[in-house]
């Protein structure tokens, strides 16, 4: 390219320069025109569009309209009814605000607004071309106003020719009309593509209900709630339950002060609101509305406003991730065993060597503290050291009636329950490691000491250089988990007592499969992946037979974590059959 003298572009080339920035594709149009429409008041919007909005895009409303003496002001660009003075810039409160958008889509389209104040006795109708002088005249229409464009990017064929296909341009533009109808669900609107009705969603009486509206029952029916207050801000997150996940974030929405926008900040508060429940390349929904003062944020950082800055955007990522783990917090507690009282179970006896057994069909609830004998104690998460008895004393000290109980184990690896509408089953081993997981994670904030049993003989382990560095760091999770050992010398490490848990273990591997989990980025998390680390090999395995008081304490325990439904990876551990389902396989 040839370097010429500096020289003033001429106006219309500066328009089509502007247009690029706030008018990407026809999507970028659909969102300009619908923010406008709601600053006016609108309580019912209806969208058409054409070709992927290539050959229309029309945006009727019944807003409050434009004064007909502002018409000459319509098209200019910087021209602005949001706007009166600098101090504005810091207190936004509109959706739209800098006065580009009807400029910058007039420069490379054929745009029309007929439009009428309430108070009016007529409508005014303007049309715009590029490089046209503006035409307007009177016509009909009841207040309100429609925008029409026409041919866009006609005169601009290059960024024509880099449009998607009619497809693409039309889920974008769906995508726009989805994010912004579920941040106002208090408006009504309707959805047309090629003179079929896409969407037609009524005023919904609540965010739930919007969303119902747009995703469905089963999206909807698997939502959970929690909420944040801060001086200068409320949180309110909707998001799904662990069996509704997607392999990406396409469910995923954040909205500030009803806008709907783009966050790094608000999408690691979602990864560490579900931060071990769900494995690696699932991903939750998440509908996340922050309501904030305006002087907490800056709109004007991008040109379409679809990223904001915050003025403390970890307050806001941390208080996401709390609505995620308080709202988690509150279903384990509402679905605690202590319901299972009221449901009924089918009946039958499990029966010892003696005869004597419990009258059939009376239901038993969880093991009292004098029953919980075995592998668990009767504390509601205990620690690693007094989860495992001796099972020949365990056996001795039981009573020869086993008692009818709502659990029963199958393949001594799953324990199997009927529920009102079908059944559930637990995987024992996850169930056990997640107790485990909650219980290391107790001890090392609190810093409490576990039982720890002695080893007749002591382990001498060699480290690598990076291991007895990351050993040196973290010592003290260890013990607080149940270990002692030491540092013996250079690179060498004796392990005298370990977790007895572990007591079927091989203590090399385990101590070393932590050492390796311990290799994160983010030291933060490290006792994390510790207590991850250490629930996993102490857990008792699959395949491990469970007397009937051991497994009513392992299920009461489990129903006693803040999160009973995952294993720390992310494993399911409870699975729920419904009764439908099981009739369906019948054939019934």
């Amino acid at each position: 390219m040839k370097i010429t003298r500096i020289q003033k572009l001429t106006e219309s080339l500066i328009n089509k320069i502007a247009a690029g920035e706030v008018v990407e594709s026809p999507a970028s149009v659909v969102k300009e025109l619908l923010e406008n429409s709601l600053d006016s008041g609108a309580e019912r919007l209806v969208l058409e569009i054409k070709d992927g909005g290539r050959e229309l895009i029309r945006l009727s409303d019944d807003g409050c309209g434009i004064h007909a003496e502002d018409a000459p002001l319509l098209f200019e660009r910087y021209a602005s009814s949001k706007l009166a003075g600098e101090d504005d810039l810091f207190g936004i409160t509109t959706m739209g605000f800098r006065g580009e958008a009807l400029s910058s889509i007039a420069a490379v389209s054929d745009i029309e607004v007929v439009t009428r104040r309430a108070e009016s006795e007529t409508a005014c109708k303007l049309r715009k071309r590029p490089d046209s002088p503006l035409r307007t005249e009177e016509c009909v229409r009841n207040s309100g106003t429609t925008v029409t464009v026409r041919e866009l990017f006609h005169n601009t064929p290059a960024r024509r020719k880099f449009l998607k296909s009619e497809t693409s341009e039309q889920m974008k533009i769906t995508g726009v009309m989805t994010a912004i109808s579920a941040a106002h669900p208090s408006t009504a609107f309707r959805y047309i593509i090629d003179g079929k009705e896409k969407l037609n969603l009524p005023v919904a009486l609540s965010t739930e209900g919007r969303l119902r509206q747009l995703f469905g029952a089963d999206l909807a029916n698997s939502l959970l709630f929690g909420e944040q207050e801060g001086e200068t801000y409320q949180v309110r997150v909707h998001f799904s339950h662990l069996d509704y996940t997607r392999n990406n974030r396409s469910a995923q929405y954040f909205f500030v002060n009803h806008r709907p926008i783009e966050s790094r900040a608000l999408e690691q508060g979602i990864r560490l609101g579900y931060r071990d429940l769900l494995p690696p390349g699932r991903f939750p929904a998440a509908f996340v509305y922050i309501d904030i003062n305006p002087d907490e944020i800056d709109v004007n950082v991008h040109p379409t406003k679809k990223e904001i800055r915050f003025s403390d955007d970890q307050t806001l990522m941390r208080a996401v991730a709390r609505c995620i783990t308080d709202g988690f917090r509150k279903l384990s507690v509402e679905r605690r065993p202590a319901s299972l009282e009221n449901i009924p179970f089918s009946s039958g006896t499990i029966l010892s060597d003696s005869s004597e057994t419990k009258a059939a069909g009376q239901p038993s609830s969880l093991a009292s503290e004098s029953e919980t004998v075995g592998l668990f104690d009767s504390t509601p998460v205990p620690s690693s050291g007094s989860l495992f008895r001796n099972r020949d004393e365990t056996v001795s000290e039981m009573p020869r009636q086993h008692l009818l109980i709502p659990y029963f184990q199958i393949h001594n690896t799953y324990l199997l329950s009927q529920i009102k509408n079908g059944i559930i089953l637990i995987d024992q081993h996850v169930a056990h490691e997640r107790i485990l997981y909650e219980r290391a994670l107790k001890n090392i904030a609190e810093n409490e000491q576990p039982v720890t049993q002695q080893l007749l003989f002591p382990v001498t382990l060699e480290l690598s250089p990076l291991q007895i560095d990351r050993f040196d760091a973290f010592e003290g999770h260890f013990g607080r988990t149940g270990f002692s050992l030491r540092r013996f010398s250079g690179t060498t490490v004796v392990v005298d007592g370990i977790p007895a848990g572990l007591k079927d273990c091989r203590v090399e591997q385990v101590v070393g499969d932590i050492l390796g989990a311990l290799e994160a980025p983010d030291p933060a998390a490290v006792h994390l992946r510790f207590a991850r680390s250490f629930a996993c090999h102490a857990a008792l395995k699959a395949g491990t037979p469970l007397l009937i008081e051991e497994i009513n304490a392992l299920v009461d325990q489990l129903f006693q974590c803040e999160n009973p439904y995952t294993c720390p990876h992310g494993r399911p551990i409870v699975i729920r059959i419904p009764l439908d389902e099981i009739a369906r396989r019948f054939m019934r």
